[in-house]
Protein backbone atom coordinates (compact mmCIF):
# COMPACT_ATOMS: atom_id res chain seq x y z
CA UNK A 1 0.00 0.00 0.00
CA UNK A 2 1.03 3.43 -0.66
CA UNK A 3 -0.15 6.89 1.10
CA UNK A 4 -1.06 8.02 -2.55
CA UNK A 5 -5.13 7.98 -3.31
CA UNK A 6 -6.42 6.59 -6.60
CA UNK A 7 -9.11 8.33 -8.03
CA UNK A 8 -11.24 7.01 -10.93
CA UNK A 9 -14.50 8.26 -12.82
CA UNK A 10 -16.33 7.48 -16.03
CA UNK A 11 -16.34 10.25 -18.89
CA UNK A 12 -18.88 10.16 -21.30
CA UNK A 13 -17.63 12.17 -24.49
CA UNK A 14 -20.52 13.19 -26.61
CA UNK A 15 -21.10 15.48 -29.54
CA UNK A 16 -22.33 16.25 -33.23
CA UNK A 17 -20.83 13.57 -35.63
CA UNK A 18 -17.58 14.92 -36.38
CA UNK A 19 -16.73 17.31 -34.01
CA UNK A 20 -13.36 15.39 -33.56
CA UNK A 21 -14.76 13.12 -30.34
CA UNK A 22 -12.63 9.87 -31.45
CA UNK A 23 -9.78 12.20 -31.85
CA UNK A 24 -9.77 13.97 -28.91
CA UNK A 25 -10.60 10.56 -26.84
CA UNK A 26 -7.02 9.47 -28.69
CA UNK A 27 -5.88 12.76 -27.24
CA UNK A 28 -6.29 12.42 -23.89
CA UNK A 29 -5.25 8.57 -23.65
CA UNK A 30 -1.96 9.44 -25.58
CA UNK A 31 -2.34 6.36 -28.19
CA UNK A 32 -4.93 5.95 -31.14
CA UNK A 33 -8.28 3.61 -29.11
CA UNK A 34 -10.62 4.91 -31.46
CA UNK A 35 -11.19 4.68 -35.04
CA UNK A 36 -10.65 8.49 -37.22
CA UNK A 37 -12.47 9.48 -40.05
CA UNK A 38 -13.66 11.96 -41.85
CA UNK A 39 -16.80 10.04 -42.48
CA UNK A 40 -20.04 10.43 -40.20
CA UNK A 41 -20.50 7.88 -37.78
CA UNK A 42 -17.89 6.07 -37.91
CA UNK A 43 -18.00 5.21 -34.31
CA UNK A 44 -20.65 3.10 -33.80
CA UNK A 45 -20.21 1.37 -30.74
CA UNK A 46 -19.16 2.19 -26.94
CA UNK A 47 -15.13 2.79 -27.32
CA UNK A 48 -13.26 2.96 -23.80
CA UNK A 49 -9.87 4.51 -22.92
CA UNK A 50 -8.43 5.21 -19.90
CA UNK A 51 -6.38 8.32 -19.31
CA UNK A 52 -4.21 9.20 -16.52
CA UNK A 53 -4.13 12.75 -14.97
CA UNK A 54 -1.76 11.63 -11.89
CA UNK A 55 -3.10 9.71 -9.76
CA UNK A 56 -6.79 9.83 -11.32
CA UNK A 57 -7.64 7.49 -13.85
CA UNK A 58 -10.16 8.69 -16.48
CA UNK A 59 -12.26 6.09 -18.35
CA UNK A 60 -13.23 8.06 -21.08
CA UNK A 61 -16.55 6.90 -22.75
CA UNK A 62 -16.58 7.43 -26.87
CA UNK A 63 -19.46 7.54 -28.56
CA UNK A 64 -21.49 8.23 -31.70
CA UNK A 65 -22.33 11.67 -32.74
CA UNK A 66 -25.81 12.54 -31.61
CA UNK A 67 -28.04 12.97 -34.02
CA UNK A 68 -32.13 12.23 -35.30
CA UNK A 69 -31.48 9.29 -38.02
CA UNK A 70 -33.56 7.22 -39.95
CA UNK A 71 -30.77 4.46 -39.64
CA UNK A 72 -32.25 1.84 -37.76
CA UNK A 73 -28.46 0.20 -36.83
CA UNK A 74 -27.47 4.12 -36.52
CA UNK A 75 -30.39 5.26 -34.06
CA UNK A 76 -29.50 2.07 -31.81
CA UNK A 77 -26.04 3.16 -31.17
CA UNK A 78 -27.25 6.31 -30.32
CA UNK A 79 -29.37 5.26 -28.09
CA UNK A 80 -26.77 2.97 -26.25
CA UNK A 81 -24.55 6.40 -26.07
CA UNK A 82 -27.72 7.88 -24.34
CA UNK A 83 -27.26 4.93 -21.81
CA UNK A 84 -23.31 5.86 -21.12
CA UNK A 85 -24.40 9.16 -20.94
CA UNK A 86 -27.01 8.30 -17.80
CA UNK A 87 -24.07 6.38 -16.49
CA UNK A 88 -21.72 8.63 -16.53
CA UNK A 89 -20.09 10.70 -13.64
CA UNK A 90 -18.79 13.34 -15.90
CA UNK A 91 -19.68 14.36 -19.80
CA UNK A 92 -17.50 16.34 -21.87
CA UNK A 93 -20.00 18.20 -24.55
CA UNK A 94 -17.85 18.22 -27.67
CA UNK A 95 -18.41 21.38 -29.81
CA UNK A 96 -17.13 22.24 -33.33
CA UNK A 97 -17.94 26.17 -34.18
CA UNK A 98 -17.63 24.98 -37.89
CA UNK A 99 -20.92 23.22 -38.07
CA UNK A 100 -24.33 23.66 -37.35
CA UNK A 101 -25.36 25.53 -34.40
CA UNK A 102 -28.74 24.17 -33.39
CA UNK A 103 -27.91 20.65 -32.21
CA UNK A 104 -25.34 21.74 -30.85
CA UNK A 105 -26.76 24.02 -28.62
CA UNK A 106 -29.22 21.66 -27.52
CA UNK A 107 -26.86 19.17 -26.76
CA UNK A 108 -25.29 22.39 -24.05
CA UNK A 109 -29.14 22.92 -23.14
CA UNK A 110 -29.13 19.45 -22.54
CA UNK A 111 -26.12 19.17 -20.27
CA UNK A 112 -25.65 22.87 -18.12
CA UNK A 113 -23.39 20.60 -16.12
CA UNK A 114 -21.26 19.25 -18.58
CA UNK A 115 -17.76 20.01 -19.47
CA UNK A 116 -17.76 21.90 -22.77
CA UNK A 117 -14.93 21.94 -25.30
CA UNK A 118 -14.48 23.66 -28.52
CA UNK A 119 -12.88 21.19 -30.62
CA UNK A 120 -10.84 22.55 -33.56
CA UNK A 121 -10.31 25.56 -32.48
CA UNK A 122 -7.73 26.77 -34.83
CA UNK A 123 -10.30 27.14 -37.73
CA UNK A 124 -12.69 29.68 -38.41
CA UNK A 125 -16.32 29.54 -36.54
CA UNK A 126 -19.46 30.14 -38.20
CA UNK A 127 -21.52 30.86 -34.38
CA UNK A 128 -20.18 31.25 -30.91
CA UNK A 129 -20.44 29.67 -27.81
CA UNK A 130 -22.55 31.47 -25.14
CA UNK A 131 -20.58 33.79 -22.71
CA UNK A 132 -22.60 32.32 -19.71
CA UNK A 133 -20.83 28.72 -20.79
CA UNK A 134 -17.34 27.96 -19.41
CA UNK A 135 -15.58 26.42 -22.53
CA UNK A 136 -12.27 25.35 -23.15
CA UNK A 137 -10.50 25.44 -26.19
CA UNK A 138 -9.00 22.50 -28.07
CA UNK A 139 -7.00 21.01 -31.40
CA UNK A 140 -6.95 17.29 -30.78
CA UNK A 141 -5.10 16.65 -33.97
CA UNK A 142 -1.98 18.89 -32.72
CA UNK A 143 -2.45 18.13 -28.92
CA UNK A 144 -3.35 22.15 -28.58
CA UNK A 145 -5.65 21.90 -24.90
CA UNK A 146 -6.04 18.48 -24.30
CA UNK A 147 -3.41 18.64 -20.85
CA UNK A 148 -5.77 21.61 -19.87
CA UNK A 149 -8.92 19.37 -20.43
CA UNK A 150 -7.94 16.46 -18.92
CA UNK A 151 -6.52 18.62 -15.80
CA UNK A 152 -9.90 20.25 -16.03
CA UNK A 153 -11.47 16.26 -16.07
CA UNK A 154 -9.02 15.90 -13.11
CA UNK A 155 -10.22 18.84 -10.92
CA UNK A 156 -14.00 17.22 -11.24
CA UNK A 157 -13.00 14.35 -9.67
CA UNK A 158 -11.00 15.76 -7.09
CA UNK A 159 -12.96 19.38 -6.58
CA UNK A 160 -10.31 20.12 -3.89
CA UNK A 161 -6.73 19.86 -3.25
CA UNK A 162 -7.07 18.98 0.47
CA UNK A 163 -8.32 15.96 0.89
CA UNK A 164 -9.33 14.05 4.40
CA UNK A 165 -7.66 10.76 4.24
CA UNK A 166 -9.64 9.58 7.62
CA UNK A 167 -13.35 9.88 6.22
CA UNK A 168 -15.56 8.02 3.59
CA UNK A 169 -16.14 10.31 0.09
CA UNK A 170 -17.51 10.56 -2.96
CA UNK A 171 -15.81 11.59 -6.10
CA UNK A 172 -18.73 12.14 -8.10
CA UNK A 173 -22.72 13.38 -7.37
CA UNK A 174 -23.79 9.98 -8.69
CA UNK A 175 -21.60 7.91 -6.42
CA UNK A 176 -22.85 10.11 -3.45
CA UNK A 177 -26.31 9.74 -4.57
CA UNK A 178 -25.80 5.51 -4.67
CA UNK A 179 -23.72 5.91 -0.93
CA UNK A 180 -26.79 7.87 -0.18
CA UNK A 181 -29.30 4.94 -1.08
CA UNK A 182 -26.60 2.20 0.28
CA UNK A 183 -27.70 3.60 3.67
CA UNK A 184 -31.02 2.24 3.26
CA UNK A 185 -30.16 -0.57 0.84
CA UNK A 186 -26.26 -2.02 1.15
CA UNK A 187 -27.31 -3.74 -2.47
CA UNK A 188 -27.27 0.11 -4.08
CA UNK A 189 -23.36 -0.38 -3.45
CA UNK A 190 -23.62 -3.07 -6.66
CA UNK A 191 -24.05 0.42 -9.03
CA UNK A 192 -20.66 1.65 -8.18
Amino acid sequence: MTDTETRAGFVAVIGAPNAGKSTLVNALVGQKVAIVSPKAQTTRARLMGIALAGETQIMLVDTPGLRDTGDAIEREAIELARGEVRRADLVVVVLDLTQAPDAQRDLMRAHPDALQVVNKSDRGSTWEAPESVRVLQTVATTGKGVDTLRNAIKQEFLGTAELETNRPRWWTERQRKILERALGDPHALNEL
